[in-house]
Order: structure tokens, then sequence, then C-alpha cells
């Protein structure tokens, strides 16, 4: 017995003694498994649990503001006892702050979770011993030396020791210690993401290992790796921490430090259960973490369990495998790496069960009733993220039943258990993924009827039915603040339901901490309820209270959030109903900010929402334009109000007076006076959240957003069930693999919106080319591959090939433009080219780069021949990037000689690869490839850096006069930034700008007209003279000297190599030298090799000479001794 007292005037004092656990955001991995592990023990224990789900407090986080208001809540006279992980609540607050919160709970027991505090009882997670098989596994198994940590923020107290024993490690193994090593980024991937990219763009140096305080950050770093096309854990490794299901089920899995959330939940709710009962004092308890090792470091599966002598793992569950069992013994090694981390002794218990009475069904040889208990398992575990471990132990199961029957090729029995099993799995399956396409739908569906509803109230039968049907809920109560600043605080209930009925009750007026309106029946049973804040922005709506179900945290937080965005646009209505006539038709619109424009597209008006949305008031807005504050480079919105279009919820992305971006949707009527256009009125509503929160449900779904088509995990599922057809039946198929040939043309004229137009379409026409059997997917930004099913020879892939073709050659119209697209086409065939999906992916994509390297728009089947030119490529493409990331560019410089003094007058810069091998690679084999990969832009400018640095280098030396001839990309002539970007390189090396001399082709200007001429002049007016190479190999040659600020030409080497004996060449060059001549340009000629070709050229009157008759090009430090003399002699 309890002995505790019930109130009659509190409806959930029911004679139990109540725990509050104090949480975050049940989005949080650690916050969650606090929470559920206190729960799993105070259920035991017959004890109440109510989970207060706020945030830290003071925060800036527009997610997080306010949610602190939640822990206010908490009412003393009922709680025995509280749980909190305090430092995560408190991180903003000085100390005295946070001692004055910490003693509101002063009077009951109080347990702290994750940090220390004095006088009270502290549950802390011990790093150290993970930290130590982390380093040791290091040590033996990979030899690291360069080890990178990945930290929370300066006020994340866990961080903060995982940072002090990192160090620590590298101490005792002798590593070098880094400060640039240690990265901060918030505990999310999108931070973790930006930070190692700017870690690899800024910082550059060696890294091994990425060490991260969570998974979510390693997944992070995982997404920048890939982006960058670094292999993972080939090149670098990443470790995380936490050990989440999502960690280890990504590709790569996870090896991560497994911090036992569920554990600290529970270790907590008992310590402070001994404490409520008295039979235990303050005490400090240390759960210690320990290494599970996955492929993300570059190891097999295995894990390093925590030495904790209360462990129920699985082996110990299941006492001694019978007879040495070794096919059993595999399957509980397995299980055991795999669920340790999840859900503490719950799960664990289950699965020990469930492959107890596996193993002796097997034994006796009967599996009927082992059937009907791991259907019930996976039943019960359809709609909950437990699926993914079920279905993982069924396929375990069936793989070793197969091991069974190859020692006992007759037993009958096992062949009818692997089939009954299959038929399971199968069903389970398909309605565990159908459930999960369902509830993304659902859930995206709902945003789109609560933001389209909007002119009607507020929708409580939708409420009911999400919190029900989906969430699995047994009650819901949403109540809304009165008066915040009351003392005591009051609500009003505004929907109460109960097993699946909605409450009717009198009196919904009630004293805010007690939760629940008293017109509710009293609680008979135990409960775990959850209390979580409505909010918006700054401020508070209300609370919600629900019974803890076995849904992920997410879901609450989606509840939480779409209710707090439908009670704060119900809130507006109301208001809007009020407002003047000329707000009539906006009062039925989404809605916040409403304003007026004049013909101009200027404010005239604006709410006062303006404050919240975008942080300022509306007389600061008056008068300015309506995309002032748009940090898009193309309005799209605005294009139609010069047409004076009708706008309905178009998205648009603002910049907050306080530097954050938000996202708005803009609806808005053009306002016509006697027919005469006069403005427009409208309405901007915060959606920020809500993208945050739709992203997030989007990642759950296996379609293409932008296409609907099967994305590449669908793909790659179905193309693996067409295999297995074909290997049955001895049939063939075939993958066709796509790219849209100049799709990054199409984005830079377009912008993206006419990119995903232009792929949206290409879709239509692709589907219309197919047959049913056709399966089409998109696996990439625009590459797009078909399984063509059930060939009898090439010819059936071909007529689908023309199919394509002759769909797509028609113009497609993007904003009223014709757009003509072209594809390259790669085909792989099954089996011929490979049995296995990513055999065949690879053979398609081949085939595909070399259909794109024979001049794009047509199709290449695969053979060997080009993989080996494609696997050159790729050699090159990895020495390329390569070069970028670890700055391995090293530079040559060539003289230029003057014809009448002999005298060196300048350079041209050259650039080679000197490679780790310390090979030293030709340019061409790779500035054509960062020219298509599109990362010319980033060697041109290493060069012009390095370039001024030396400049800079040889002129500290003594050498004045030095003119540096530096080559510039086509691509570059497109970059708008990249005259302030050079100037600022000259100006930070104190370049004279009369020494530098910018080489462009024909081609590049041909391609980039006017921007080119922008670009250049700008060079031309900072003192930089133009040169332009190659001269008179193109059409439009005398067209660019006369266009652009051309100070020199240089004529190509073709045609001085014959210019001797070609009377042809003789004649164009000497042309060129007239027309120069005639426009005061400066002459180079390129190529000269030989004593004949030099007499010749300096009889033409060209200025100066460039070849291998004076010197080859040569490194930095040889180029200086030729500055020394100045003067060359001719090579022999």
């Amino acid at each position: 017995m309890h002995n505790l007292h019930a109130d009659e005037q509190h409806i959930l004092k029911n004679g139990r003694p109540t725990i509050a656990v104090l949480v975050g955001s049940m989005s949080s991995a650690y916050q969650e498994g606090i929470m559920r592990g206190a729960a799993h023990v105070a259920e035991k224990n017959d004890y109440n649990v109510i989970g207060y789900c706020g945030g830290a407090v003071n925060s800036t986080d527009p997610l997080s503001l306010v949610r602190d208001r939640i822990f206010g809540l908490v009412d003393m006279d009922l709680i025995a006892g509280v749980i909190g992980p305090f430092s995560s609540h408190l991180r903003f607050l000085d100390d005295l702050s946070s001692q004055e919160l910490i003693n509101r709970f002063a009077t009951v027991p109080t347990i702290n979770i994750g940090s220390y505090v004095q006088e009270h009882s502290n549950v802390i997670t011990d790093y150290a011993i993970g930290f130590e098989q982390l380093f040791e596994h290091f040590h033996v198994k990979h030899q690291y030396r360069h080890i990178l940590l990945m930290r929370g923020p300066k006020y994340h107290s866990s961080s903060n020791s995982r940072t002090e024993i990192y160090q620590e490690m590298l101490n005792k193994h002798q590593l070098p210690f880094d400060q640039d090593a240690i990265l901060y980024a918030d505990l999310n991937r999108l931070s973790a993401k930006i930070s190692f990219e700017k870690f690899l763009d800024e910082v550059g140096k060696p890294v091994e290992v990425v060490i991260a305080v969570n998974d979510n950050q390693a997944l992070g770093v995982i997404d920048a790796c890939k982006e960058r096309g670094i292999s993972v854990p080939e090149e670098i490794a990443v470790i995380g921490s936490m050990d989440t299901l999502e960690g280890a089920f990504a590709s790569p899995a996870l090896t991560s430090v497994q911090e036992p959330l569920f554990e600290l939940g529970s270790v907590a709710a008992q310590a402070l259960i001994e404490q409520i009962e008295g039979k235990s004092q303050r005490v400090d308890i240390y759960v210690s973490t320990s290494l599970v090792i996955r492929q993300s470091c570059g190891c097999l599966p295995e894990a390093h369990f925590r030495p904790n002598k209360e462990q129920c793992d699985l082996t110990k569950a299941l006492g001694k495998i019978k007879n040495k069992d070794l096919v059993f013994k595999e399957i509980v090694d397995y299980f055991e790496s795999k669920v340790v981390p999840y859900k503490g002794g719950i799960i664990r218990t289950d699965v020990a069960s469930v492959i107890h009475l596996y193993q002796q069904a097997v034994h006796e040889k009967d599996f009927d009733g082992f059937l009907k208990i791991l259907q019930s398992h996976l039943q019960d575990a359809m709609k909950t993220e437990e699926i993914i471990l079920w279905l993982e132990l069924t396929d375990r199961i069936q793989f070793s039943a197969l091991q069974y029957l190859e020692q006992d090729k007759e037993a009958l029995d096992l062949v009818g258990f692997i089939g009954q099993l299959i038929s399971l799995k199968n069903k389970i399956e398909k309605v565990a993924i159908n459930f999960q396409r369902f509830e993304a739908e659902y859930y995206l569906n709902y945003f789109r009827t609560i933001v389209n509803n909007l002119n009607s109230s507020f929708d409580l039968t939708r409420i009911k039915e999400y919190a029900v049907d989906i969430l699995n809920l047994s009650e819901l109560h949403i109540s809304l603040f009165n008066e915040l600043n009351s003392d005591p605080l009051h609500a009003t209930n505004i929907v109460s339901v109960r097993n699946n009925q909605f409450m009717q009750i009198e009196n919904k007026e009630f004293v805010a901490k007690k939760l629940l309106p008293n017109g509710l029946l009293d609680y008979q049973d135990r409960f775990t309820l959850m209390v979580f804040p409505l909010s918006f922005r700054k401020k508070a709506l209300g609370f919600m209270v629900l019974n803890l179900s076995n849904r992920k945290g997410t879901a609450f937080e989606n509840l939480r959030a779409i209710i707090s965005a439908a009670l704060k646009n119900e809130i507006l209505i109301q208001d809007l109903k009020n407002e003047q006539e000329r707000f009539s038709e906006i009062a039925h619109s989404s809605s916040n900010w409403l304003w007026e424009t004049d013909k101009n597209n200027e404010f005239t008006y604006c709410s006062n929402s303006t404050s919240e949305i975008i942080g300022y008031p509306p007389e600061l807005l008056m008068h300015k334009r309506i995309d002032e504050f748009n940090v898009e480079e193309e309005g799209y919105f605005i294009n139609r109000m010069h047409s004076h279009e009708v706008i309905i919820d178009f998205e648009c992305w603002y910049q907050h007076n306080n530097g954050n971006v938000i996202c708005l949707l803009i609806s808005a009527k053009p306002i016509f006076i006697n027919q005469v256009f006069t403005g427009y009125r409208g309405l901007f509503e915060d959606v920020t959240e809500k993208k945050l929160q739709a992203e997030k449900i989007q990642n759950l779904a296996n379609l293409d957003i932008l296409t609907s088509l099967p994305n590449r995990k669908l793909f790659q599922h179905k193309l693996t069930e067409v295999i297995e057809s074909c290997r049955a039946e001895n049939k063939k198929c075939a993958i066709i693999c796509i790219d849209v040939d100049y799709f990054k043309h199409v984005n830079d004229t377009l912008g993206h919106e006419g990119g995903d137009l232009l792929l949206v379409q290409l879709t239509q026409r692709l589907q219309n080319a197919l047959s049913k059997e056709h399966i089409l997917a998109r696996v990439g930004g625009d590459e797009f591959v078909i399984i063509v099913p059930d060939i009898q020879s090439e010819e059936n892939v071909i007529e689908a090939v023309l199919s394509i073709f002759n769909h797509i050659k028609a113009p497609i119209l993007i904003n009223d433009k014709p757009i003509y697209s072209t594809l390259s086409l790669g085909i792989s065939l099954y089996p011929n080219d490979g049995n296995d999906v990513q055999t065949l992916l690879q053979a398609g994509d081949n085939a595909m780069y070399q259909a794109k390297s024979q001049g794009r728009n047509g199709y290449v089947f695969y053979d060997k021949f080009l993989e080996q030119k494609n696997i050159l490529r790729n050699k090159y493409e990895d020495i390329l990037r390569e070069a970028i990331l670890k700055q391995q560019f090293v530079l040559y410089y060539q003289p230029q000689v003057s014809v009448n003094t002999g005298n060196i007058v300048g350079f041209e810069v050259l650039v080679r690869i000197q490679n780790k091998e310390q090979e030293i690679i030709a340019p061409n084999n790779f500035i054509p490839l960062a020219e298509e990969l599109g990362l010319i832009g980033q060697v041109d400018e290493l060069i012009f850096e390095e370039g001024c640095r030396q400049y800079a280098s040889w002129r500290n030396n003594g050498h004045q006069n030095i003119r540096l001839s530096i080559n510039l990309s086509a691509l570059q002539l497109r970059n708008e930034k990249l005259l302030n970007t050079y100037i600022k390189i000259m100006k930070t090396h104190h370049v004279d700008p009369k020494d530098i001399q910018i080489e462009i082709t024909e081609n590049a200007l041909i391609e980039n007209e006017q921007l080119a001429l922008t670009i250049l002049q700008g060079f031309k007016d900072y003192g930089l003279s133009i040169a332009l190479d190659d001269f008179g190999t193109g059409y439009s040659s005398l067209n660019c000297i006369n266009l652009y600020p051309i100070d020199t030409i240089k004529i190509d080497k073709t045609f001085v190599k014959d210019a001797v004996n070609n009377p042809k060449n003789k004649a164009v060059i000497q042309g060129m030298v007239l027309i120069a001549s005639s426009l005061n340009l400066k002459i180079i000629a390129e190529g000269v090799e030989t004593l004949e070709q030099y007499e010749f050229i300096k009889q033409l009157g060209c200025h100066e000479i460039q070849g291998y008759y004076f010197y080859k090009p040569c490194p930095a430090a040889q180029a200086e001794l030729l500055l020394q003399q100045r003067a060359v002699t001719p090579l022999k």
C-alpha cells in the first residue's frame, strides 16, 4: 500500500503516488528514452507518471520558445517526486536562476539526469568506458591518427564531458591534439552537415575518422561526405553516439558509443521510488556507455557490452545454448548486438522469449505454437517503430531455418515452417509498408486540411480522428490559457476525448495546474499522461494532455504542431470577423499578417502581427516594397503582381529582423476601382514550423516528392524483386539509366523552379513513352532509371528507347519558353552485365556516361571496354577532388620572351597536380573534367590565389615588373561574384594590377556574351590586361576583339607549327599581325619550338614569343632563377 490520501477536489489523485518527469521535445531520442524508461518502472511499481514536455528555459530557438512554461504546471500538491535532465533545461540560465528553478521541487525527492546538481540524487552517464573501447578499437584495428570530434554547442554539458575524455584518450594513445579538430554544431543532422562542410572548405586538414555526440550528427556528417563524393567508411570513418534505430539501420550502419537512454530513465525512476518510500537516501548513480561496432568504422557488426552486473542480455536470458548449437548461437549473437540499446529490458526480454521458443520448436519439431506467438508480436508492433526489429528477427529466423534444413534435408517439418514463415513475413511487411505510406500521406493531408479550411470553426472531429486512429490514444484533452498573467493561472477546456468519445463538461474553466477540468470522472486506475505546450512563437496558447501510447515521440510533436497552428489560425479568424469591410475577402484565407499595397507594390497598411512574424512594427514597413525582405534571387510572386494576377498560397522566403530566414505563404487579390488597378490586398502566413515538420514526414515516404515516382529506395526494392523473378524463371531483364543533358544550364537560366517544372513534364513524357510493365523511378536530381522486365533480346529494349526519344523530341514549354531537352541513356542487361542490383546499376551508369561522352542525346549498351574508360575517368575525378580538398595543385611557369630584347617579360601560369604518390598529373587529364563537374571555379580560384602569392614572394625578393598571365575558364565568366573575389585576392597579396593578365578563349566569350563583357570591363577598369587565347581557331575572333576590351592576342600554336612551310598559315599569321597592329594590340606567338619558326615570327613583327624554343614550363624555384638572369638562352 502507498499510504497516500486521495483528494476529491483533484481528479488525478487516485490513491497512488505520482511522479513528474520533466523532459524536452519528444522528437529527441534522448528525452523520449528517459520518459519511456521512467514510465516503464513506474508501471511495474503501480505509480502514476506525468511527463511535462517543456524545453530550455529562456530559449531563443523559434521551435522551442515558451515551451518552458509547461514546467509551471507542475502541481506540488499532487507530485510525490521529480525526475528531469535539468542541464538541458537550464543551459541558458546563470547559476542563481538555475538553483531557483530546481528549488521549486525541493519539497519532494528529486533525481537529476545527465549532470551533477548538489543536494540532489544524480544519474550520470559515464562516457569514459565507451570512449576507452572506441579508442582501443581505433588503435588495435585501424591505426587512426587524425580523429575529429563533432560536439554540441558550448552550453551542452555532456559535450563538455566528452571533449575532456576525447583529449584524455588522445593523450593516452599518444595521438596529436588539434583545436581545429573539435567542431561545434547543434544536435541535429543539418547543423552537423553544415559544420563538417565548413571544415572541409575552410580548414581542409586531414581527417580519418569523425566522432559525433549523437547519431543525428553522425548521419549529417555522412550526408556531407556523400555530397562531396567522399566514401564512408573507405575514406572517412564516422562514429555516432546514443545508438538509435535510425543509426543502426542507416547505410552504412553506424558504429556508435551506446548511451543507455531507456536505462537512464528507469534507473532514475527506481532510485526515486526508493526515496519516496523511505528505503534509501540521496545517491549518485553512474550508468556506463559501451561501443557497438557496425560498418561505418570499416568493420563487421559486433558489440562491446557494458560491464553491468544487473544487465540482462539475451545469452543470460536464454541460459546455456543446448548442444553447442552454432546455428542458434549465431542468431543469439546477432540480436544481442541489435536489441541491447533499444528500450532496455522490455524488448530484450520479448526477443529472448521468442528466440527461446524458436529453439524449443526446432528441437521438438513443432512450430505451430511458435508461429502464433511470433505473429502476435508482429501484429502488436505493426504501427510502431519496433516493427523494423521484429521483421529483422523474422528474417534471421528464416535464414537459420534454412541452415538447419541444410543439415537435415529430409526435415519436412522445416520445409513447411519456412513456407509459413515467409507467408507471414510478406503479409506483415506489406501491411506495415502500407501503413507507413498511409501515415505519411495522412500527415500531409491533415496539414492541407487545416490550412485550406480556416474559414470554418476548429474541426474537433478531425482532431479526435487523428489522435485516436493514428496515434492510438485513449484520451486527449486540449485547454487554452485564459489570462497569462493571472495567479493562479486558469485555463478553459475546449476538447476532451476519452475512450473514443467526446466528453460533455459543464464547467470547463479550471486551475491550469490541475491539468484537467473537474467535470471529468476521477481516475481510478493508474495512469501515464503527457503534457505538451500549445504555442505560436512567443505566445503560449495553452496545453494538451494525452496518454503515452507506443507511437514514436515525433508523432506527438507533430500533433502538437498541428493543433498549435489550428488554434492560432482559429483565434485569428475570430478577430478577422470583426474587421472592417475592406478585409472581408481576406478573413476567409489562411492568414497572419494582413496588408495592402499601392500600385507600386509599396505597403500602405500592415496588421500588428508583423512584429511577431517578421520582427518589424507596422509603422516601419509603410511605403517599403513588398519584396524588400525577400531572400530568394527571384520573387516569382512579384511577376504575378506586375500582371495583376490573383496569388494563392505562394511560398516565399523572407529575412526576419533577428537574421533568421522564415517561410511565408502569400495570398492576395488585386484591387480595381472603376476598372483601374490601385494595388493589392493580401496576407502572409508563417509556415516555417509546419515546413520543418512536413520535411520530416516526407522523409518517411518511398516516393519522390516532386514527380511522385518511386525514389531510389523503392526502386532498388522493385529491381530486387524483378531480378529474383527472372532468376527463378530463367528470364532476362534490363535497366535504362537516364540523365538529362545540360540540366544544370536549365537551372542556371530558368532557376530551380523552372528546372522542377521541366522534370515534371519530362516525367509525364517518359510515362507516356513506356508500357504498363515498365517501372520508372527518379533516383537523383536529373537522373531516372527504367526497369524493362522479361525481355527476349536487345531489340525489346531498343523499342523502349526509341519510344522515349520520339516522345521527348518536341519542345517543352517552361514559362512560355520552349526548351528542347535531350537525354543520355545507358543500358545494362541481366544476367549478362550483372546478377544483382548494385552491379547492374553501376554498369548502366558507366554506359550512360559513355553516351554523354559521345556527344549526348543517344544510348549505349554496357560493355567492359567502356567500363575501363569510365574507371580511368573516375580515377582522375578522385585525383581532382582530392587535389581540391588537400590543395595538391602545383603551378608551372612558362616564360614569355620579348622578340626585340630576348628578355623574359612575363610568365603564363600553368597548373599540374602532384598527388600523394608524388606523380605529376598533366592538365589535359583533369581540366576538362573539372569543367564537366562544375569544379573549375574552385580550381581557377586556387590557381589565381597561388599565382598572386608567388608574385608577392618574387617581388619581396627584389624582382620587379613581373607579368603573370593566368587563364580564366568559360564557366567563371558566368560568376557575377568573380570580379570582387579576384580583386580581394590581389589586395591581400598587394599585387599591382598592371602585372596581371587574364587569358580567355573565344568560346568562353560566345557562351556568356553580356556577362563576360561586364566582368572583363571590370578587370580592365581595375588595371588588368586581357589576352585572347587561341586566336584564329574560332568563328568570331574578329568580333571578339572588337566587342571586348582585349589588349593582347595569342596566335595559336596550330598556325605557328606549319607557318614556315605552309603558305596559308603564313598568310593567316600575317593577317593577324596586320589587324593587331591597326588596333594597337600586342601579339604573342605560342608554340615556337625551332629556330626557323622563331626567325619567321620575328620577321612578321610579333612582340613576344612563348614556346619550347626558349624554355619549357618550369616550377617556381626554377622560374626565379630565370628572373635572376632575365635574358634567356634558346634551348639546344
